[in-house]
Order: C-alpha cells, then sequence, then structure tokens
C-alpha cells in the first residue's frame, strides 16, 4: 500500500509540475530515465495488487480507473497520442499547495 501511495504521488506530482499536461512518451522516458521503469510492459519492483507483479502501464490504468488521472487520445490519420492530466481525485487529495510543499521539499527550497 505505501509503495502504491508512493508511485501515485510521484506520477501525479510529474505531470501536474508539467503544467498538467504530459503525453504517455514523455511521461515513460522520465520514469525511465530518474526512475529505472523501463517501459510501459515493465513489471514494477516491490508493487503489487491483487497479489500480482504490476507492469507500468497496468499502474497507470489504475491510477485512471481510480480518478488520479484523466487519460486523453488523441488520434490522426497515421498516429496515437496519449496524454494524462490530473484527474478529480488527485485534486482533491492532493491540494496545490501540498505540491508545492513537495516541490520545496524535494528542492531543499
Amino acid at each position: 500500500e505505501l509503495i502504491y501511495n508512493g508511485y501515485v504521488l510521484l506520477i501525479v506530482s510529474i505531470v501536474s509540475l508539467s503544467n498538467n499536461n504530459m503525453n504517455q512518451t514523455e511521461l515513460v522516458e522520465l520514469l525511465k530515465k530518474h526512475f529505472g521503469i523501463e517501459g510501459l510492459s515493465s513489471t514494477i519492483e516491490g508493487l503489487n495488487l491483487n497479489n500480482s507483479d504490476v507492469t507500468l502501464e497496468d499502474l497507470l490504468k489504475a491510477l485512471e480507473k481510480n480518478e488520479y488521472l484523466f487519460k486523453s487520445v488523441i488520434r490522426d490519420d497515421m498516429d496515437e497520442v496519449i496524454e494524462y492530466s490530473i484527474g478529480r481525485r488527485a485534486k482533491a487529495e492532493f491540494p496545490k499547495e501540498s505540491m508545492v510543499e513537495l516541490v520545496r521539499f524535494v528542492y531543499g527550497l
């Protein structure tokens, strides 16, 4: 539960600090570069939901289902772009003041 909550806070913070709009490719690349999560299909070490290993894709689906993230799909003739923004539940559980406090803590401000 604590590990799940940590990932919720991490991903909500990343999206929030990206002006509340981040495409899936950028999010995955950032998580790979800074947190060692190799891609959508890679298992997140130490994270289990319903006694099963969880991939990044599973986690993002759970965050969307639990309204921490809002997912929008933008399609054109050639591509499909998935974008995330902060969901209703994240706005309620992580008010702006707490996000500012998190940034201050992380950056030592």
